[in-house]
C-alpha cells in the first residue's frame, strides 16, 4: 500500500522554495520559518531517511548561513551529509554538494570570526569535493571548473599562490567544454 502524502510532499516543497524567496530579500526570520516548516513536512510525510529529508536539512543549513547563524548551519550540514552518505555514499554528487556547502560555511566563519585555520579546514572540505567530481565525472565537468576556480580563489586566501594557480588553470581548461 502507499502511504504517501502527496498534498503534504508538495506543500513541504512550496515550503522550502518559499524559504529560499524570503533569504533572497534577507528576511532571514520567515526564511527560516518557512523552511523549518517544509523540513518538518518532510520528515512527516516521507520519514528521517528520505532523499527530501536530506535535501531540506541541506537547504536548512543554506539559510541558516545566510542568515549567519552559523553554528545553526552547521549542524543541519552535517546531520544532511550523515544521510546522504547513507543513501547516496561519499561517492556522489549529493554528498559533494552538501560538502561543499560545509566548506563553504567554513570560509564564512574564517571571515566572521576572523581565524584563518577555519580556511584551512574549509581546503579540507574542498579538496574532497574536487576528488570526488574528478571520479564520478571522469574530470569533466562544469561543476568540477566551478569548484577549482573556487578552490583556486582559496588557495589564494590561505598563500598558497603556485597552488591557486594550477587549479585556475585546470578550471580554465574544463570551462572549454
Amino acid at each position: 500500500t502507499n502511504n504517501l502524502n502527496i498534498p503534504e510532499i508538495d506543500r513541504a516543497q512550496a515550503y522550502n522554495e518559499l524559504s529560499i524567496v524570503y533569504a533572497s530579500v534577507a528576511n532571514h526570520e520567515l526564511a527560516i520559518e518557512c523552511q523549518f516548516k517544509g523540513l518538518e513536512l518532510s520528515k512527516r510525510s516521507l520519514g528521517e531517511n528520505s532523499p527530501m529529508y536530506a535535501h531540506a536539512l541541506n537547504q536548512m543549513g543554506v539559510i541558516y548561513m545566510g542568515c549567519f547563524q552559523l553554528e545553526e548551519a552547521k549542524d543541519y550540514f552535517v546531520r544532511s551529509l550523515q544521510l546522504v552518505d547513507k543513501l547516496y555514499g561519499k561517492d556522489s554528487e549529493h554528498y559533494a554538494s552538501t560538502l561543499g556547502n560545509l566548506g563553504v560555511l567554513y570560509e564564512y566563519m574564517a571571515i566572521l570570526y576572523n581565524d584563518n585555520t577555519m580556511n584551512e579546514i574549509a581546503y579540507k572540505y574542498h579538496r574532497q569535493v574536487i576528488d570526488i567530481k574528478r571520479h564520478i565525472n571522469n574530470g569533466q565537468s562544469i561543476s568540477l571548473a566551478t569548484e577549482l576556480n573556487n578552490m583556486g580563489v582559496l588557495c589564494h586566501i590561505l598563500g598558497k599562490d603556485d597552488e591557486s594557480e594550477k587549479y585556475h588553470l585546470e578550471a580554465l581548461t574544463l570551462f572549454k567544454y
